[in-house]
């Protein structure tokens, strides 16, 4: 039973919702399993899904999309993609609170929507094919995986689902809904959506666009050169979609046996026999794709055949196989297993290289793009665009072409060897000359098309454009970073290869071990739509030119001989002509409404409804035209219809659902696999087209299904064949794995032979009840409940995939999904800092410090601690003063260790892993040896059973067995590890480590006070100096050098002098007085030494300088100068210091002054020339913090150095070299010197 809408009083109902809530509506089985599926889809998709910790990429979407929520402060940025994410995501934020649950409504939401979307296509894929395709995508583990991620690609997938049911309802919808403008404003919004989300709209636009192209070309040849148009266009997509086909297994083979590694290895190697022999199976398997539908659909007028036909096919295959080859091979490069993919932060992209930039494609563009403006104008002029507007189609191709060839500037700019994404002035000027040509065409193109259309599509398009770019018209750069530098970062990361995979990632990793029934139902839909193609054609060449079956070809149920093809159904997608409802197919009678009618969207449309010869409102739309230009005689209904001599049966009228789905499927995993970066993600692009394909063939099975045979005792099909199923598996599974029967005579070889004779009887038990029950219900429907059951089998292990992804596994990098991902401990370590802060400061106030490697995904985990400290890779003793823990990364953890002495608990987590990657570098030997099945070879047998149980249970021990290999969770081979640290106190106090019975026995073990321990009052013998500016007073000495006539030379600080004294304490003299001149002039002197010449250098410290005395303080030479440059000094200049603090001469006269503020000791010769610099910013050893003290020991070679704000004591030898430290814990106090 159908449903019945039952409409009320129409002039009542105001709005389309108002309809949709006024009609009346019967439950049918049908709408409850679309219900069904509704509430699974809702529960999958938001179960659970705040439980996963963000991924890498994941993080920066949630941080900054919290930026935009919390602070208003965001900026688009290709490399992260496009902004209308961001936006979605801060709303989120906004209505229901920040956490890792609300970040991901979005693509959850998304997710759902796309799940129910096949209702939309009930017309294409028919009302079972429709319903199945749901199923498909409600249990697709690609799909629910990413639909509960927040990332692009499920906002991109929904854009493109909206695109295309624009594009088909606009072209062979229902006959009051083709043409209607609404689809084309709808089309514009949702392709902004999709280039506002991510890059990959590129693709698609390329995919659509050459699908349509292809079938205007045809129409235009069908039209204006009487050419069989279904004959021209299919002839060429099939032959393209073979040659792709057959181009995607060569990829295969090329990335395992290169051409010049079998060449190199010569005659009679390995590598020559397997890419030969591989190459010549593959030739085979494609010719069988051609040929195998051909016999079968020919099969009753086998001598009618016309093998030129297929010759043509193979020809154009060839040319399309030999031209992506050659692509492939052009942009392919040597993967690198070493390389893990995490996306860049803001901030952090590589520079580019400088390269020779030439003008020339600018001005070549410009010549190009006026002389295109004065053609279509021109066109216009003369009425050419009156024909072209016949075609549908044609609004289309304008649409997508005007709207997106501004995007393509960037294409002008890597031409000119310029970066899209300079932004400076001259690139920003660079942008718009090349800018400007493209939307002078896009602009003219489109008003002459069709002025009110194209005007209303860009008005939607740059709005949303603007909004979302601009972050809401707070940053105008937006317009420049979308329009040219999205497309422009994309190009330059395909350089980059992020994550270096090989080119069949995704054709023997991820689509078999995750989509399988996707791939599987395409290559059966592949079949069956050339058995349909060839069936066509038969019928053309055998029937009367009137005859009108080669729309619509049946037969009967009970055929004798007919075979998977004819189950499948016979349409290629079309839908039928003038009809937009379908039929049941248990009555045949009653309709079905399709979502335009259950929501009214026709209301009154055709009692108003006027079409111009053009397909449009002649009230609404007003093209420019010739008005001398004589209009064609004949309406577009009869523009639509064969002339003349014109076969019927070669009119092509409306584009095939079927081929475009296949066209959008292999063409997308062409794109991907060519692109530079593979990413897991990114296979739901082809996933999503190929569960269509998919659906339409099974749907096609499903509704050849006899009920009346299957309620005839042909149910019990659907129990005996799964039983079968998992027998067969039982008996052939032993041999793949090396369990065979028959292998001896123990115990347990007997009991394996005895399984197998017990698993053989129930097999041939239940193929004799299936035999007797076929003799009751026939072959056809044996065949067709296979299908049934191979369906649901399938699909209950892809619901099991899926799962185990999304609801088990989901943090574990066993599931190849989890790439750069968090892992469990991120949250763990979050929920032990809670705890610590909220015992120890009663919320979340605890101070902390993590570094760079930890900072993602901890950017947005802790955006509510108020007291977090980040040093990114450079820690030092003052960042981690008074911090209860600190979290970082492996490469930082010999960094921070030494800062934080035995201080501190440690503990050891993976920060983010990646999957294995033992698929790397796949050779012919691996393969090879993987599939010989001898007993000799018992490893072979082991990587088999090993690769089924990482495909069945994701568990890894008998392939790490067989490979000498841990696959242990703790030792996950492609990791990033992370190290956290708590202080031993708080440690003690929160989870009582290290003491007993729960009890807190001290806050740190007690150490012995060597200082205290030690302490000897002493008294010293001479006392001299008071607190003063006068004359023997001192006023913050501290430096003080000894001359070889034993007086005694202090530095005074802030009396910014040298003070004089004889060894009893006499004040004799004093040297300098406060200034900036040279000679006896200082500011501030820190520091005094005296060579072995006996002349007196002084670190004047704030002027920059040193100054040279003699010993009777007469003044000789300096050098230096101001340089404060900090962390990062540079050698040059050679003599610029940031207030040296001291200066010390050892016995060959070497010079060695403390550069404080530049964190580095300065070497010079006695007369001031430079030798070297010792030590770099840092806290590791041989790095310095605020050096201050110096001490040379010239018997020992070594250069002493208080390196005050590391609180420790390093020692070099005195050319610079690294000895060994020692750390001083009475400097952990600030009492304001410096030692």
């Amino acid at each position: 039973m159908a449903t019945i809408v039952q409409p009320k009083n129409r002039d009542t109902q105001s709005n389309p919702l108002n309809r949709l809530l006024a009609n009346v509506y019967t439950l049918n089985w049908e709408v409850i399993a679309y219900l069904i599926i509704f509430v699974l889809a809702v529960f999958t998709r938001f179960h659970m899904l705040g439980d996963r910790v963000m991924s890498h990429d994941e993080s920066l979407h949630t941080r900054y999309s919290y930026n935009l929520f919390a602070d208003g402060d965001f900026q688009h940025t290709p490399l992260m993609h496009g902004p209308i994410l961001f936006h979605i995501t801060a709303l989120m934020y906004f209505l229901f609170g920040d956490n890792d649950f609300t970040a991901r409504i979005y693509p959850a939401v998304l997710g759902i929507l796309i799940t129910l979307s096949p209702i939309i296509f009930k017309r294409w894929l028919g009302q079972k094919g429709a319903l199945l395709t749901s199923v498909l995508l409600l249990v697709s583990p690609l799909l629910m995986y990413y639909n509960r991620y927040i990332r692009e690609d499920t906002p991109s997938l929904f854009s493109v689902v909206v695109m295309v049911y624009c594009i088909f309802v606009y072209l062979s919808g229902p006959e009051n809904q083709r043409r209607r403008a609404r689809w084309l404003y709808i089309f514009a919004a949702a392709l902004l959506h999709n280039l506002g989300t991510k890059e990959t709209a590129f693709f698609y636009v390329a995919i659509f666009g050459s699908f349509l192209t292809l079938f205007w070309l045809a129409r235009l040849a069908q039209h204006y050169r009487n050419a069989p148009g279904k004959t021209i266009f299919f002839f060429t997509t099939i032959g393209i979609l073979i040659g792709a086909v057959a181009a995607l297994g060569m990829y295969v083979i090329l990335s395992i046996v290169p051409p010049e590694t079998a060449e190199a290895a010569g005659i009679g190697s390995l590598e020559l026999s397997v890419f030969v022999n591989w190459t010549l199976v593959w030739i085979v398997a494609v010719l069988a794709m051609i040929i195998g539908p051909l016999l079968w659909s020919f099969r009753r007028v086998m001598n009618r055949i016309k093998w030129i036909d297929v010759i043509l096919v193979i020809l154009i295959a060839l040319v399309a196989c030999a031209g992506l080859i050659v692509i492939e091979e052009l942009s392919r490069e040597v993967p690198n297993p070493e390389a893990t993919a995490e996306q860049v932060a803001p901030g952090d992209e590589a520079v580019a290289a400088t390269t020779t930039i030439s003008m020339l494609p600018i001005a070549a563009e410009w010549v190009v793009g006026v002389i295109i403006v004065l053609l279509v104008l021109a066109s216009w002029r003369i009425g050419l665009w009156n024909e072209l507007n016949r075609f549908p189609e044609f609004d289309f191709l304008i649409l997508m072409g005007t709207l997106v060839l501004p995007w393509l500037t960037a294409i002008i700019l890597v031409m000119t060897g310029a970066s899209p994404t300079d932004y400076s002035q001259e690139g920003i000027t660079r942008a718009l000359l090349a800018f400007t040509p493209l939307m002078a065409i896009s602009v003219t193109v489109g008003l002459v098309w069709n002025w009110k259309r194209w005007l209303i599509s860009a008005t939607i398009f740059y709005a949303l454009f603007t909004f979302f770019f601009t972050t809401m018209f707070t940053n105008m750069p937006g317009l420049a970073t979308g329009m040219v530098g999205s497309l422009g970062y994309w190009l330059e990361q395909q350089g980059v290869r992020r994550g270096s995979q090989p080119q069949y990632y995704y054709l023997l990793v991820i689509m078999p071990f995750y989509e399988f029934l996707p791939i599987i139902g395409s290559v059966l839909g592949t079949f069956a739509g050339m058995a349909i193609f060839w069936k066509r054609r038969q019928e053309k060449l055998t029937s009367p030119v009137s005859e009108p079956s080669y729309e619509n070809f049946e037969y009967a149920a009970d055929a004798p001989d007919e075979g998977v093809y004819d189950d499948v159904a016979d349409s290629m997608g079309e839908p039928q002509q003038g009809n937009w409802y379908y039929e049941s197919e248990a009555t045949g009678a009653e309709e079905v409404p399709s979502v335009e009618e259950m929501l009214s969207l026709n209301e009154g449309y055709e009692e108003s409804y006027q079409e111009d010869n053009y397909g449009q409102e002649a009230d609404a739309d007003v093209h420019f035209y010739n008005p001398t230009m004589p209009m064609s005689a004949e309406g577009d209904e009869a523009f639509d219809k064969p002339k003349g001599d014109s076969n019927p049966a070669d009119w092509l009228s409306a584009p095939p659902f079927l081929p475009f789905v296949g066209w959008w499927a292999i063409l997308t995993l062409i794109a991907l696999t060519l692109a530079g970066e593979k990413m897991p993600w990114l296979a739901v692009h082809m996933t999503l087209p190929m569960i269509f394909l998919t659906g339409w063939y099974f749907g096609r099975v499903f509704a050849g299904i006899d009920m009346s045979r299957f309620r005839d005792r042909g149910w019990l099909f659907a129990i005996l064949l799964p039983l079968l199923y998992v027998a067969l598996v039982q008996v052939i599974g032993p041999f793949l794995v090396g369990q065979a029967p028959f292998r001896g005579l123990q115990q347990e070889q007997l009991a394996q032979t005895g399984r197998w004779f017990a698993v053989v009887a129930v097999s041939g038990l239940v193929m004799l009840a299936i035999y007797q029950l076929v003799e009751r219900t026939g072959w056809r429907h044996l065949r067709q409940m296979i299908g049934v059951t191979v369906f649901a089998a399938l699909t209950l292990l892809s619901f099991r995939s899926a799962w185990m992804a999304s609801f088990i596994n989901y943090d574990l990098a066993t599931e190849f999904l989890v790439y750069a991902h968090a892992g469990p401990a991120i949250k763990w370590v979050l929920d032990d800092l809670e705890e610590i802060s909220r015992r120890t400061t009663g919320g979340l106030n605890v101070r902390f410090a993590y570094d760079d490697e930890s900072s993602w995904p901890y950017s947005w985990y802790f955006r509510h601690f108020t007291n977090q400290v980040y040093f990114a890779r450079n820690p030092n003793v003052q960042t981690l003063d008074d911090t209860i823990a600190v979290v970082v990364g492996e490469a930082n953890r010999s960094r921070v260790e030494p800062l934080l002495e035995d201080r501190y608990e440690r503990f050891e987590y993976v920060r983010l892993w990646w999957p294995m990657q033992d698929y790397f570098n796949l050779t012919p030997q691996r393969v090879v040896n993987a599939l010989d099945f001898s007993s000799a070879n018992p490893q072979a047998a082991q990587i088999r059973q090993g690769m089924f149980d990482i495909w069945w249970a994701r568990d890894y021990t008998a392939y790490g067995e067989a490979i000498g290999s841990n696959f242990e969770l703790t030792q996950w081979p492609v990791a990033d590890r992370m190290h956290f640290y708590v202080r031993r106190d708080i440690a003690a106090q929160i989870w009582s480590l290290g003491v007993g019975e729960g009890e807190v026995v001290s806050n740190m073990p007690q150490e012995v006070n060597v200082c205290n321990a030690n302490w000897q009052p002493l008294a010293a013998p001479v006392v001299f100096g008071s607190m003063g500016a006068a004359p023997s007073q001192l006023n913050h000495p501290l430096g003080l050098a000894v001359s070889q006539d034993g007086r005694l030379f202090v530095a005074e600080e802030f009396n910014h002098r040298l003070s004089v004294f004889d060894t009893n304490g006499v004040f004799q003299t004093t040297i300098g007085q406060e200034g900036a001149e040279l000679g006896q002039f200082f500011t501030r002197p820190n520091g005094v030494a005296f060579g072995p010449d006996g002349n007196l250098y002084v670190a004047d410290t704030w002027n920059y300088r040193i100054s040279v005395f003699s010993p009777e303080g007469e003044y000789l030479f300096s050098w230096g100068q101001a340089g404060t440059f900090g962390a990062n000094a540079p050698v040059e200049p050679m003599d610029a210091f940031w207030g040296p603090r001291d200066v010390e001469v050892d016995a060959e006269g070497r010079v060695y002054v403390s550069d404080t503020g530049n964190k580095r000791i300065r070497v010079y010769s006695s007369t001031g020339e430079y030798i070297r610099d010792i030590g770099s910013a840092g806290s590791e050893a041989g790095q310095v913090d605020e050096p201050v003290g110096l001490a040379v020991d010239s018997a020992n070679n070594r250069l002493y150095v208080a390196d005050t704000w590391n609180r420790r004591i390093q020692v070099f030898s005195l050319d610079g070299e690294y000895q060994f430290d020692f750390r001083l814990r009475a400097w952990y106090d600030e009492l304001g010197n410096r030692p």
